[in-house]
């Protein structure tokens, strides 16, 4: 969120939105987001909280590594 955010100087936006502005497949797609967590867990759905978790967390890598090959890369023509 930092290089995203250009270190705190423009607002954040959600995971969702980079996925979808950048083209990744959006963790949020299938209608479950944190608003719905703590109905889910009273009535013990688990592995439906964990899928979602799952989703966030390979959503968050793939935009990193898209965001570090594409940004953050020093290539040789820049030196």
């Amino acid at each position: 969120m930092e290089v995203l955010t250009l270190f705190g100087t423009t607002r954040p936006f959600s995971l969702s939105f980079w996925c979808q502005t950048l083209g990744i497949s959006d963790p949020k797609g299938d209608g479950i987001d944190g608003s719905l967590i703590g109905d889910l867990y009273r009535h013990g759905k688990h592995l439906e909280i964990a899928r979602y978790c799952l989703k966030d967390v390979v959503a968050t890598a793939e935009l990193f590594r898209l965001v570090e090959e594409r940004y953050l890369s020093l290539r040789d023509d820049w030196r």
